[in-house]
């Protein structure tokens, strides 16, 4: 949604006043923005969707932190850049219990080597 509400702004050359379009700002200029009446009623549409969704995603959002503070395999996973709370318990829940695999080495080591190198 938030993709067809910015195509419809760049059809409409419209320059975006404000850097977070779905922020406070940017949803009062959505409401001020000269637009046709159908691509209007378009952005009403989408925004009400947006929201509606967002009611539902952020009590979701919640569970999966609280589990993610929890657990720590997750909380070992944020450390990583890039990785959140969501990332981490995807990984967590494909995965699954990690020490059903055996220990990892690289394929350069030598054979007699330590190759105990678990996670």
């Amino acid at each position: 949604m938030k993709n067809r509400i910015h195509a419809l702004l760049r059809k409409n050359n419209k320059v975006l006043a404000v850097s977070d379009l779905f922020g406070m700002r940017g949803l009062q200029y959505l409401g001020q923005v000269q637009l046709p009446q159908y691509h209007r009623d378009q952005v009403q549409s989408y925004l009400c969707l947006y929201q509606e969704l967002m009611k539902q995603i952020e009590p979701l959002t919640e569970t999966v932190n609280g589990a993610a503070k929890n657990d720590p395999i997750a909380k070992l996973l944020m450390s990583v850049p890039g990785i959140g709370a969501i990332v981490a318990m995807t990984i967590v829940a494909e995965v699954g219990d990690i020490s059903r695999f055996r220990a990892w080495s690289p394929p350069w080591m030598p054979v007699g080597a330590n190759r105990g190198w678990a996670v």
